[in-house]
């Protein structure tokens, strides 16, 4: 089968976006399919040489980017409706065979979209947060492409990675069923923990809403405090100050991700709880799936999903001593919390990971 996977987001080898469509394309492929990733116009030339290296082939189709539109501070009701409307004419546009239509990361403009121009087969969609997280407009919008799925009579399954984000999408509709979708992340788990941690890790997309400006600092605590520390810096926006044989700093895209984050101790997830209070974070996700014990911020979706795992501990600030408050509660109680993330990785095996994803993917649309 022809699957085309589809994804405005994706313009380099940075964040979920690479990650989620490396990540379906190579197994998709290994099953035997034919995958084109259809990804933006603003794509460097290490992306199709990534993502041909596992047999997909890229195509640069999308000129906007919906995360940066609907995450800025006023997006109009104007320009969420003509970048729904350019992305209609680019998905008529586009030379797409026909086959299964999946968007890992289903924005209320593509959906929009989709609802417009989508074709007699199937599309699947997974979404990573309420349409009206960054616009009202976005809800509306969000409502008619649910209406207009169901007056074409197109075949859609939507699938959310977070449980509570259901009950916000069923809101729009109670005729298009909401799955919850494995979590497309694999990792080998950690198997032994010492005493006390020694490594702590920071790990991503590092950026203003995922506490950058924290990091820094942070880290300079940790080491004054006998700690080694590792930070993840995708984007070359962490700066070290001064040489420190305890601090590795880890650039661009990490193809084994999880059996980095697994040689860490403790990992860190700074993040602005206002960004993160109804979106999933992959950090914290993969944080469970190789059985490390994670520091998190209260309220945010996916610390309140996980949570009842006891691999968490929670920060309520986003500064230096509410983290390093966190860090010192979980130092204290150690042991067992790590046992309770070695618990955490067998249930995310049994429960999520790309394989498990796929069959779902692949698995029956809703009658």
């Amino acid at each position: 089968m022809h699957i085309n996977i589809f994804d405005s987001g994706l313009i380099n080898r940075t964040g979920h976006h690479f990650d989620f469509c490396f990540s379906f394309g190579k197994q998709l492929v290994r099953r035997g399919h034919t995958v084109s990733v259809w990804g933006g116009r603003e794509a460097g030339a290490e992306l199709p040489e990534a993502l041909a290296s596992v047999g997909c082939r890229f195509e640069a189709l999308f000129t906007h980017l919906p995360i940066t539109l609907e995450e800025s501070d006023v997006p109009t009701a104007g320009q969420i409706d003509n970048a729904a409307r350019n992305t209609a004419a680019q998905l008529r546009a586009g030379a797409v065979p026909h086959g299964l239509d999946f968007f890992p990361t289903l924005k209320p403009t593509e959906f929009l979209a989709y609802s417009h121009v989508g074709r007699a087969g199937s599309m699947v969609g997974i979404v990573h947060a309420p349409p009206g997280l960054h616009s009202v407009h976005s809800s509306n919008i969000w409502a008619n492409a649910c209406a207009n799925v169901q007056q074409r009579g197109l075949r859609v399954k939507l699938g959310v990675l977070e449980p509570m984000l259901a009950d916000f999408l069923r809101t729009y509709s109670d005729r298009l069923p909401i799955d919850i979708a494995p979590f497309p992340l694999d990792s080998d788990s950690r198997q032994n923990h010492p005493a006390r941690p020694q490594s702590i890790g920071f790990f991503g997309n590092q950026r203003e809403e995922r506490g950058l400006a924290v990091i820094a600092p942070l880290v300079q605590r940790l080491l004054a405090a006998g700690y080694r520390v590792a930070v993840h810096d995708t984007r070359g926006q962490f700066n070290a100050d001064g040489d420190n044989p305890n601090l590795r700093v880890l650039s661009g895209f990490l193809p084994d991700l999880g059996a980095v984050m697994a040689q860490c101790d403790i990992i860190v997830c700074p993040v602005s709880w206002a960004n993160y209070a109804l979106r999933p974070s992959g950090i914290v996700a993969m944080s469970l799936a190789c059985g490390v014990p994670c520091i998190a911020a209260a309220g945010t979706l996916s610390a309140a999903t996980y949570y009842e795992h006891g691999s968490i501990v929670c920060y309520h600030d986003l500064g230096v001593d509410g983290i390093m408050q966190a860090i010192l509660r979980m130092a204290q109680d150690y042991p067992r919390i790590a046992g309770c993330a070695r618990e955490a990785a067998q249930f995310w095996r049994a429960t999520h990971g790309v394989d498990k994803a796929i069959d779902w993917l692949l698995g029956p649309h809703p009658a």
